[in-house]
Formats: structure tokens, sequence, C-alpha cells
């Protein structure tokens, strides 16, 4: 084999090893971001209104408006009963924190995708649900990133609840906020 031979082969097989070899089932490329999970649409067809307050809060965090309507439509999912991971009330803990982030980083991404649910009872749902977040501090604001990027890992389980005075699905815990859980 000529040398110039050996050099294609080997640069063939090396292209090979790092980017996959394309079609069905072989390999990958991996510095390619995985595809964000597809979203349950068994609670989609079982529960309309807790499927579509993931939109709503998605996009309600995300870009760089103002901070009180953002924080007002987000809060309009979360139940006044709120807790945080450790069974604290932390609705209005929450609403802050929020209104803090929402003032000093833009959110370019806020992904909230429910993939899988467990009715728990008649007016309880457990939603696990895949969450990334890619934020950047607004100029000549303060904070501890400059940018931020993450996939939440694991994915939370957030509980719903139907709350009988209003007929509305809002969320009563797991909902991840606090800088120990999202560090930004």
């Amino acid at each position: 084999m000529t040398l110039k031979k050996l050099a294609l082969l080997t640069a063939f097989c090396l292209t090979i090893v790092l980017y996959g070899c394309g079609g069905g089932g072989g390999g990958s490329n991996p510095v390619a971001t995985s595809a964000d999970p597809v979203a349950d649409t068994t609670l989609q067809a079982d529960n309309l209104g807790v499927f579509n307050s993931y939109s709503s809060m998605q996009t309600a965090l995300q870009g760089n408006s103002d901070p009180n309507a953002q924080v007002a439509t987000f809060m309009g999912s979360i139940g006044s009963d709120f807790t945080n991971a450790a069974g604290a009330p932390a609705s209005s803990s929450l609403e802050i924190i929020t209104k803090d982030r929402l003032t000093r980083y833009t959110i370019n991404s806020y992904k909230l995708i429910p993939i899988s649910h467990t009715l728990v009872d008649a007016n309880t749902l457990e939603v696990k649900t895949y969450m990334y977040l890619n934020v950047v501090r607004k100029a000549g604001q303060p904070g501890a990133v400059e940018t931020f990027s993450q996939e939440i890992v694991p994915s939370p389980v957030v509980t719903w609840k139907l709350y009988a005075d209003t007929n509305t699905w809002k969320i009563q815990k797991g909902l991840p906020f606090l800088s120990s859980e999202i560090p930004f």
C-alpha cells in the first residue's frame, strides 16, 4: 500500500470515529447536543390545561421584557401553597427570586417539557419535567455568572394540584428555583 493511500485510509477512519458513519443506527457526532425529549402526548390528551401551562410558563420567562409582567404571568401557574424542596412554604420566595433573576438576566431559552406523568388522585398529578435554561447577564447587572446554559438533571418531578375554588391546576411543589438547584 502506498503512503498516499495509507494517509487517505487513516483520514477516512478518523472521520468515521469522530463524526460517525451517518445513516441509520450508526455512530454519532460526539460534540452534537442531544435533542429535546418528546412531550408526553398522553398528558396532552388527559389534561390539556396542565400540558398548555408548560408552554405559557416557558413563554412568560423567555426574552427581555418587563420582569413584573413576566413574573405575573409565570406565577399564574403556581399555587399559593407552593413549597420548596424542603417542604417549606415558598410561593413568595419563588416570585421574588424569579423577578430578581429576570431583572439581572435575559433568558434566551427556558425549556419546560412534560415527559411523563402519574395521576396520584383526582386532584393531583406528578409530572416528570425536562428543564433546560440558557441565560445571559444583562449589561451593568450584578450576578455570579456571565452566562449559564444547563439541563437540570435529574429531571424534576413537578406536582400539580387541582384547586377547587378556581377549578385550575397549579404547581404545588417540585419546581426547582433556589440557587442550590439552579446555580445562577
